[in-house]
């Protein structure tokens, strides 16, 4: 045994010599800008000593140099083949490589690692700085070319080009140039997510890109990473007010995507969520008063809970009109939601708000007079033919309207006039073929 430990000590020193003398050969290639023969011989000094730190380290720093160079594609494509994205795939083995100097546990050999660590640091941050600024640039642009392809279709100017030309119409080369920013904004924030993902703003700014284009599903897959990022940051300790900022402007996208894709019990999920950080949040009572009426709307008469829907939704829709009370659909729902449960007299008042705030809706003007017309103990024929004149003052040719002011009319004895009102709405009707 004492005979095999010589020779097995002096292989080791043999390996480590030789993974020296690849290193330092690593380097004169890298130095020459021989990338490709650079990577070989650092792979080569790692092969033989895994444990040598700076081969890592600088393996890594040169697959950052090459992927950030965009005059090194060819570089790239001789070190990884033909791949869809080089450019991700050499940031990712950039990173694997410094994932090993970063996972050194032993306290004295991590020491030795200490400005290289530092400076791992600091091209990861320079190259998120770099890509995020240049997704923010395209982000701008993406919106200023979107604008302008709208205003050439609504000038007319929407002419495509003609099959087999190489020259591009005004429209098609400005739906392309958008394409193109398009494109920028998603692979430069895919980039700063690969290098940082705790950082919460690139997904913020992949997600709206995605808001832009409708393309919503995908979009709100991103918007729940933003989130998970945001709250995993130190950005609530370190400064909560623009925590608190950023909070609000993913949960507004949240709120609005759910209830755009009709997933309204996400919709009152994430309402909920922040109702119980901020209960004077106009959006979320909004959202969450319409996310109820839909489901209410949408349920039948067998749909188990109904009843505590409608409650729900009711005082959803009383604590939205408190922050928004110039949403006519706000008092229309209410009043229509107490009408469902037998609660006439707060359908009438919210119809009533409703009508002010939107005179012109034949439909209600007609119910709130047809309740005082044949609503059992709500019958006052003096209220339905002040509707039903009112009616017909603002919509002439609404038939019903006239026959049933002839009917308020007789009602209280006047027969004449009401009969004449009720031969109008019959001529009405005849003429319009109801």
């Amino acid at each position: 045994m004492k005979r095999l430990l010589l020779p097995i000590i002096l292989l080791g020193l043999t390996m480590n010599a030789q993974a020296n003398a690849d290193l330092t050969s690593a380097r004169i290639y890298r130095n020459q800008g021989e990338f490709v023969k650079a990577d070989h011989f650092f792979s080569l000094a790692i092969e033989k000593s895994p444990d040598l730190y700076a081969a890592y380290f600088e393996r890594g720093e040169l697959y950052g140099m090459i992927a950030t160079d965009r005059t090194k594609k060819g570089v790239m494509r001789d070190i990884l083949g033909e791949i869809e994205d080089p450019q991700y795939a050499m940031l990712e083995r950039m990173l694997a490589d410094f994932a090993v100097v970063q996972g050194i546990e032993d306290e004295k050999v991590r020491s030795k690692q200490k400005k290289n660590l530092k400076k791992m640091e600091n091209i990861i941050e320079s190259y998120w700085t770099d890509f995020y600024n240049e997704s923010v640039d395209a982000d701008v642009k993406h919106t200023e070319k979107l604008a302008e392809v709208d205003s050439l279709a609504a000038a007319g100017d929407t002419t495509r080009t003609p099959e087999g030309s190489e020259e591009l119409t005004v429209y098609d080369q400005a739906v392309k140039t958008a394409e193109t920013y398009q494109e920028t904004v998603i692979n430069r924030t895919d980039l700063c997510i690969l290098l940082k993902p705790e950082e919460w703003n690139p997904y913020a700014l992949k997600a709206q890109v995605l808001d832009r284009v409708g393309k919503i599903d995908e979009a709100m897959v991103v918007w729940e990473k933003a989130l998970a990022s945001l709250n995993a940051s130190k950005l609530k300790k370190e400064d909560e007010a623009k925590y608190m900022e950023a909070w609000r402007i993913i949960q507004l996208h949240r709120i609005q995507n759910y209830y755009n894709f009709d997933n309204y019990p996400k919709t009152i999920e994430v309402a909920d969520e922040i109702l119980a950080t901020e209960p004077e949040n106009q959006d979320a009572a909004v959202f969450k008063a319409f996310a109820l009426t839909n489901l209410l709307n949408a349920a039948d008469d067998s749909t188990e809970g109904k009843e505590t829907m409608r409650e729900e939704a009711i005082a959803a829709l009383h604590a939205a009109f408190e922050v928004t009370p110039d949403d006519a659909a706000i008092p229309f729902y209410l009043g229509q939601f107490n009408l469902d449960k037998g609660d006439t007299t707060k359908a009438l008042e919210w119809w009533t708000t409703y009508t002010e705030l939107d005179p012109e809706d034949f439909e209600v003007l007609f119910q709130i007079g047809y309740i005082y017309l044949e609503g059992g103990s709500y019958i006052d024929y003096v209220k339905s033919e002040a509707i039903y004149q009112e009616l017909v003052n603002r919509h002439p040719d609404q038939c019903t309207g006239w026959i049933n002011l002839g009917v308020s009319q007789i009602k209280q004895d006047r027969t004449k006039i009401g009969s004449e009102n009720i031969k109008k709405g019959e001529e009405c009707s005849k003429k319009s073929g109801e």
